[in-house]
């Protein structure tokens, strides 16, 4: 067996300058003993330089000085290192060694451990597998590829063998507001390194227009921005639903703003007058400023006030989906106003009663005609 030689001071072998990989021996004061070359010119510091010097560790721990001092102490450590310059995973390892004539040391290794951006796309993969029907894709601007995952793929209605390129995954986009702003947000992104999130449209090759929400980030190595990567869903129900919401509430307000019918909107809770119509000051001769300080029962009159409770108590247990009741009001003026009253509840998300739209027609004349 051949036998290994050490230098005069210590047992540290002679040949350690010509070990493969990230290898260095310390006494227990920290101080390095000894390196190997691949340790000397990536790292920068050498024999009897302390081992606090290390920036590349130093960057990335703020706990370096305790790692260290159990370390010193006999203590096995270990953890990983993000070496964001070279877009990998290091493992280092901090175990005792004995130096012989009775001193203890540490030998400090640093292994390879994988590659961050393979690191990236696997939890990349992993967070969107856990969320349904979340697609991922990765454009990188260096090897000038683009990667799609099947539901990418599946969203914009392309087979599984379809490689595509940034300049068709921006044409999918719907040409005009989408497709401008996509192009916008990505130009920004590899400016200035600012990330997107945006509801857009896209236009699949089948032809089919669907809403996505489009997320997306971009990376840099030296300055110089080398990938785009992000995640796709498919909005498109839940989009539909909101703008036909939007069209129901234009719909409301135009009739609420136009009508000759008196609208009021009234708090499910406190009975609170919360906003009037035109038609409704007309009617009862307030304005708005002075409804929105008066409760539905301050203009009822008080025989009517128990019969259109119960009614309203009614509509609130869900009994009756609508009400249609005549009811007599007071004008601002004291005088009375016969009306017939329509009014339906609208419901938070939650299922809570939220407001009491009523709507009140004036048949004062209509009334006292009947009776002649």
């Amino acid at each position: 067996m051949k036998e290994t030689r050490y230098s005069n001071d210590s047992l540290v072998p002679m040949s350690i300058d010509r070990m493969p990989g990230f290898v260095a021996i310390a006494d227990l004061d920290l101080t390095i003993l000894g390196c190997s070359e691949l340790w000397k010119s990536n790292l920068g510091i050498l024999k009897g330089d302390s081992l606090y010097k290390l920036p590349v560790v130093k960057n990335n721990l703020s706990d370096w000085d305790v790692i260290l001092d159990e370390a010193a102490q006999g203590i096995e450590q270990f953890f990983l290192e993000l070496n964001i310059d070279e877009d990998s995973i290091y493992r280092w390892s901090l175990n005792p060694y004995d130096l012989g004539n009775n001193k203890k040391g540490i030998i400090i290794q640093r292994v390879f451990v994988k590659n961050a951006r393979e690191e990236r796309i696997m939890k990349l993969r992993k967070q969107a597998n856990r969320v349904a029907d979340i697609g991922y894709w990765e454009v990188d601007l260096i090897k000038k590829t683009v990667f799609w995952s099947s539901i990418t793929k599946r969203i914009h209605e392309v087979s599984n063998d379809f490689e595509p390129n940034l300049e068709q995954g921006i044409n999918f986009y719907k040409d005009g507001y989408s497709r401008d702003k996509i192009t916008e947000v990505i130009n920004k992104a590899i400016e200035t390194g600012i990330g997107w999130t945006e509801e857009l449209t896209l236009l699949t090759t089948k032809g089919n227009e669907v809403w996505v929400n489009a997320r997306g980030e971009a990376q840099f190595e030296n300055g110089k921005c080398v990938r785009l990567l992000g995640t796709l869903k498919d909005i498109n129900p839940i989009k539909k639903r909101e703008l036909e919401l939007e069209r129901s509430e234009e719909r409301f307000r135009m009739a609420f703003n136009n009508t000759l019918i008196a609208f009021l909107l009234i708090d499910a809770k406190t009975f609170q007058i919360k906003n009037v119509n035109k038609a409704a000051e007309g009617i009862f001769g307030f304005t708005r400023e002075e409804f929105l300080k008066l409760k539905i029962k301050d203009l009822a009159h008080p025989s009517d006030n128990l019969e259109s409770l119960d009614q309203i108590t009614n509509l609130f247990k869900l009994q009756e989906n609508r009400l249609d009741f005549e009811q007599t009001y007071f004008h601002k003026d004291g005088s009375e106003i016969i009306a017939n009253v329509y009014a339906s509840l609208i419901f938070k998300e939650s299922g809570e009663p939220d407001t009491l739209v009523a709507q009140i027609r004036d048949i004062t004349e209509l009334k006292k005609k009947s009776e002649e």
